[in-house]
């Protein structure tokens, strides 16, 4: 198959997978797409570094710990551009908006299922550009 050269930008759906214990401790698993942008070469790269000093520097108290709150919500809101499959607690549509992404990550759960989303896509990418 010929190689063609894809212009820089756009998005990758890919699933992500929310793993909680209900209300009697049983383990229950969810899953929507989410919407994540491809990043060029230097946005990953500075996204990266951003990410490891994050994680570098986990918190010891309150106040370091809503900085890295902060960190890790502006490392997901530069990824994440869309999702669908998502409901509100009354079954009604959860439409896609910046303060929406918002009120999804706050759920831990969530948060660790979109990031490890998201490290599947930049592995998809880096394997692309190698290739």
């Amino acid at each position: 198959m010929t190689m063609k050269i894809r212009a820089a930008g756009g998005t990758i759906k890919e699933k992500v997978k929310v793993e909680r214990r209900n209300d009697f401790g049983k383990i229950e698993t969810f899953e929507f797409t989410g919407i994540f942008r491809r990043l060029d070469r230097h946005e990953r790269s500075a996204l990266f570094n951003a990410h490891k000093d994050y994680v570098d520097a986990l918190p010891e108290t309150m106040n370091e710990l809503d900085k890295a709150s902060a960190a890790a919500d502006d490392y997901v809101k530069r990824w994440m551009v869309g999702f669908e499959d998502v409901v509100d607690e009354a079954g009604n549509a959860f439409q896609f908006s910046p303060e929406n992404l918002l009120v999804l990550i706050a759920d831990p759960e969530v948060l660790a299922g979109v990031r490890l989303a998201i490290d599947r896509v930049a592995e998809i990418k880096a394997l692309r550009t190698k290739n």
